[in-house]
């Protein structure tokens, strides 16, 4: 369970990640 909260965390802060990316992209 807490191995999956991780998990979750993880997800969050590179799906943030990219979309900073992408949006330096964009620019």
């Amino acid at each position: 369970m807490e191995q999956n909260c991780c998990c979750k965390k993880l997800g969050m802060s590179f799906r943030s990640l990219r979309y900073r990316l992408t949006k330096l992209g964009l620019d």
